[in-house]
């Protein structure tokens, strides 16, 4: 029996070491909608925010970039969120998640269905691989999502994204799974390669 060639070997090292490359880099990329949120968000209570945007009070442990000031059942605390994006004619994928309600949503003036939306209890963080799912049906060019969102109190959470809709969520161990699969498959692969030339 013949051992694998020095060149073998070395092309298969070399593949395994651009997956693992690849792997790290997608670590570096944004927590929430894998970074690829096409929205430019503003709020009617502060113009422009960068989304999660939640209360002072955290009693879930959730991420905070903007401020939404807590509501209450006797007042609750309401926001109008504006997402403006471009994007080619077509499906596009709306993910959200709410602490407590979206009254509702309309894109491009066109009220979109599944709303008004109510949550109770603590929200999640991510609203790509947790959150609530809606397809759009962006025009050419410029549109414009909005949504209004209000809070009964205890705590306030907003988070969302609009995203290409051949876009899909990928698992936490989707990186590591890719590589564990090439260090496994790649080395038996080459060996098959050398065993047949013989």
């Amino acid at each position: 029996m013949k051992y694998m060639g020095k060149n073998t070997v070395k092309y298969t090292a070399i593949l395994v070491l651009a997956i693992m490359a690849a792997g790290a880099a997608n670590a570096q990329t944004s927590p929430y909608c894998n970074g690829m949120d096409k929205c430019k968000w503003s709020s009617d209570l502060n113009g422009f925010v960068g989304l999660p945007m939640r209360s002072n009070e955290d009693i879930c442990s959730l991420p905070q970039t903007s401020v939404w000031p807590i509501g209450s059942e006797a007042s609750p605390s309401l926001a109008t969120m504006t997402c403006d994006f471009d994007s080619a004619a077509g499906a596009v994928d709306f993910y959200y998640i709410i602490d407590n309600d979206v009254v509702s949503c309309t894109l491009n003036g066109v009220p979109v269905s599944g709303f008004p939306y109510t949550h109770e209890n603590c929200a999640k963080a991510d609203p790509m691989t947790e959150g609530i799912h809606v397809t759009l049906n962006a025009q050419s060019g410029s549109n414009q999502l909005v949504c209004v969102v209000r809070d009964r109190g205890v705590m306030s959470y907003f988070n969302a994204c609009v995203i290409p809709s051949e876009t899909q969520p990928l698992p936490e161990f989707g990186s590591t799974a890719a590589v564990l699969a090439v260090l496994t498959i790649a080395p038996v692969a080459a060996f098959v390669l050398v065993r047949r030339k013989q």
